[in-house]
């Protein structure tokens, strides 16, 4: 399928319309906008190019060039510096097909032949699993966990994915990077993000091979057991959230330090997942977990 950026344009009103209107659409970014926020968006995307500073686009696709979604990249201040920004919407009908891979892709060499900014930043919502996707195939790399408040009035745990335009950017012009790969690390988060919200199936379909060995001496030690164990926890707690703290990766060891919630206002209990993978599937968890006390002498905190 053939895919281009467009500038946005005065006529692109019922595709924004579509994008930001509807609940599916905006699950992860507080919900839908009201008509007059919707004109308002649509009014500054169409003057956008005019700073300098902020690039809105359609994507394009196929010869008849329809209209799909929406991409941009704007600058904004970040821990300091000044760095690019971007965020994209693509339409159900269009997803899976690689349409905003390619599109970010894109826009990261634009920003890239901008020569401006060193970093370009992208936050997807921590439960936004094919944004976060996204990010990784084009070769983002996860800095940490952030809040926001977006829009105003609502909360958001993002990622912060950055891609670095002056090393990485030589390797995206001057080579075929591979847009299905995944570490094992994002792996494992992705795991334990689903098996939280109670996805636990689907956690186990997409991680975990048949023979999956559990060393933990309260468990039988197979994949059937402690599926059963954690679909039995999420239904309990249906309210239980993990946040991730460290991740680290080392050839095909994977650790996760993370604080689990089971409800909101808990203290919570801090663990550390160990993972075994063979290529992208996990082989072996071994886990230990602390609840968090009230009290303590350590001024440090846990994290």
């Amino acid at each position: 399928m053939d895919i281009d950026l467009r500038p946005w344009a005065d006529g692109d009103l019922p595709l924004l319309e579509r994008l930001m209107g509807d609940p599916a659409m905006t699950e992860h970014l507080g919900g839908p906008e009201t008509p007059e926020k919707i004109r308002e968006r649509h009014e500054r995307y169409c003057r956008s190019s005019d700073s300098g500073k902020d690039f809105m686009f359609v994507i394009v696709v196929g010869p008849e060039r329809v209209a799909a979604g929406s991409i941009g990249y704007w600058e904004r201040e970040w821990q300091g510096r000044h760095v690019w920004e971007t965020g994209w919407s693509v339409l159900p009908q269009f997803q899976g097909q690689g349409v905003a891979t390619r599109s970010t892709a894109a826009v990261v060499e634009r920003a890239c032949a901008e020569g401006k900014h060193q970093f370009i930043h992208a936050f997807p919502s921590v439960d936004n699993g094919p944004s976060n996707a996204i990010c990784r195939k084009v070769g983002f790399t996860l800095q940490e966990e952030v809040d926001f408040e977006y829009p105003p009035g609502n909360s958001m745990r993002c990622n912060d994915w950055r891609f670095d335009l002056f090393a990485d950017g030589r390797k995206m012009r001057g080579e075929e990077f591979d847009m299905e790969r995944i570490s094992r690390k994002e792996g494992a988060i992705s795991f334990l993000r689903l098996a939280s919200s109670g996805k636990v199936k689907e956690a186990y379909r997409s991680y975990v091979v048949v023979c999956f060995r559990h060393q933990h001496p309260c468990f039988q030690g197979d994949a059937a057991t402690l599926m059963a164990a954690m679909e039995e926890n999420a239904a309990a707690n249906p309210n239980k959230a993990i946040e991730i703290h460290h991740a680290l990766e080392e050839g095909d060891l994977v650790a996760i330090h993370a604080c689990v919630k089971l409800k909101p206002g808990d203290l919570g209990i801090v663990t550390i997942h160990l993972f075994h993978f063979e290529n992208d599937r996990i082989v072996e968890l071994w886990d230990v977990g602390q609840p968090v006390p009230a009290d303590s002498p350590n001024k440090n905190g846990m994290f």
